[in-house]
């Protein structure tokens, strides 16, 4: 009963879930939706032989560049930006080298640019396409990952704790409460404590829904929660005291719980010492020691239409962008459409419209449309009619993060969205974004100017969206 009583907070947190969630002022408007190291990427293709694949050169630069991080830090950048390799042309010629890797059956998007968790299907209207064997590139990207869910997901930390420098964990198991420590068996605490010295010796794909290959089910270790992950460590700092400070850990993968609701427990896993960095991806208030996760790309959203995407991306022209502002969002009528800020978006843009039809009865404009056109595409047209606007503006997505911001960067549109917590540390760190309070703020001229700043890197940064830039982001050196 102890424990039940112990963990009812965590309990009503779940539950909480299901629920609209009104934030603290802090989080301003955020609706709480139950929706549902580094790799150095090639500067030029030049550096690869006909052998080398982009995703072999990426492995082999995690721990050379992990073991030359400082352990004090400056505040998260994009460091990518700052490397005067990472050109546009550099960009571009990886590009060419990629879709010649993928034609040839020797490579894939995800080993350019960064990938989560692949659930096997998409969720995408006219794509009933679904992964043969879903694929997990964030494998090769961190030391302990375990992004479990109901449906696909991953486990793997077989290595021992003692090499570990980085850990993926789903967001989802921020909600779940550490076990009390009065209540663990002595056989417990030892298997716990071999579990840090030797690592958990099998990992294993979770292959449930549209997908053919080899499912594997077995115990998942508690290291997989964050709150017990941390009580673990505590538990054996006496072994380990000299990784404090020295792990690097990203939360993401899932839409909630958001940081406001487990912002108590965050501070404590930023007090235990243990970590270097911690990236969360919901960040809707500021916690000292907590960094913006970057959603990256979506294997739910990509898949089915990886050609079209590769496409448009190097079709992309910067100096072709024939239209100002496109507002586009809720092809698969999932939870961003209901949500406030895209209602409210929406009532923006019918009286956008209606002084657009005032303007034509008056003959007081030569435009054909108004300067933010509300449109939905094809999905496989989506993204060459991206490219040929200037900025894509958005509400936020159920998670807040929305992989389409991303999408946006790579055929060179500003995404343009409403001002959160996360949204401000990102452009804090180097992302080309347009933040407002109210969607009434929105102008021309506003986004006029705000093209005339981030044109010039435009093309850098598309490097962001790589898993070089994402990493340079989580373990890089940052000087500037």
């Amino acid at each position: 009963m102890k424990e039940l009583l112990a963990k009812l907070p965590f309990l009503l947190l779940l539950w909480s879930h299901s629920a609209s969630q009104v934030l603290p002022e802090a989080a301003t408007e955020s609706d709480v939706s139950d929706a549902k190291g580094a790799a150095v990427t090639v500067a030029v293709a030049a550096t690869l032989s006909s052998e080398d694949t982009i995703a072999e050169h990426n492995s082999s630069s995690f721990s050379q560049l992990q073991d030359t991080l400082p352990q004090h830090l400056p505040p998260p950048r994009f460091c990518i930006l700052d490397d005067p390799t990472k050109t546009g042309e550099a960009f571009a010629e990886t590009l060419k080298v990629l879709k010649r890797q993928i034609d040839e059956k020797k490579g894939a998007l995800h080993d350019f640019l960064a990938y989560g968790r692949d659930r096997g299907h998409t969720a995408l209207p006219g794509l009933k396409r679904h992964s043969s064997c879903p694929r997990f590139p964030l494998l090769k990207h961190a030391d302990w990952a375990c992004w479990l869910r109901r449906a696909n997901g991953i486990f793997n930390m077989q290595m021992p704790f003692e090499k570990v420098q980085t850990i993926w964990l789903n967001q989802e198991s921020a909600a779940v409460p550490a076990a009390l420590e009065e209540n663990m068996t002595e056989q417990v605490r030892a298997k716990e404590r071999d579990w840090l010295h030797n690592g958990f010796l099998e990992g294993f794909h979770r292959c449930t829904k549209g997908c053919n290959c080899e499912t594997k089910v077995m115990e998942q270790p508690t290291m997989c929660h964050i709150n017990d992950l941390v009580r673990i460590l505590n538990a054996n700092e006496e072994d380990f005291r000299h990784k404090k400070g020295s792990i690097t850990l990203v939360i993401g993968g899932h839409d909630n719980p958001k940081l406001h609701l487990v912002k108590e427990q965050a501070e404590n896993w930023v007090k235990s010492g243990w970590f270097r960095r911690i990236f969360y991806e919901g960040t809707t208030v500021s916690v000292e020691g907590i960094d913006s996760y970057l959603k990256v790309f979506d294997q739910h959203y990509m898949l089915g239409r990886e050609k079209t995407f590769l496409k448009a991306v190097m079709n992309a022209d910067i100096s072709t962008k024939p239209y100002l502002a496109l507002a586009s969002w809720g092809k698969r009528n999932g939870d961003t459409q209901h949500l406030r800020d895209a209602k409210r978006l929406d009532k923006f843009l019918a009286k956008l419209d209606d002084e657009f039809a005032r303007d034509m009865e008056q003959a007081a404009t030569n435009s054909s449309s108004p300067w933010i056109s509300r449109k939905m595409f094809d999905v496989d047209e989506y993204f060459s009619e991206l490219s040929k606007y200037k900025f894509l503006v958005a509400p936020k997505g159920g998670g807040l993060q929305s992989p389409k911001f991303l999408e946006a960067l790579m055929v060179f549109t500003i995404p343009v969205t409403k001002r959160y917590t996360c949204f401000e540390q990102l452009k804090s760190y180097g992302m080309p974004l347009v933040l407002v309070d109210e969607w009434g703020q929105l102008n021309e001229d506003l986004l006029e100017k705000a093209w005339t700043y981030y044109e010039p890197i435009l093309e850098k940064a598309r490097w962001l969206g790589t898993w070089a830039g994402v990493e340079s982001l989580y373990y890089g050196n940052c000087t500037a």
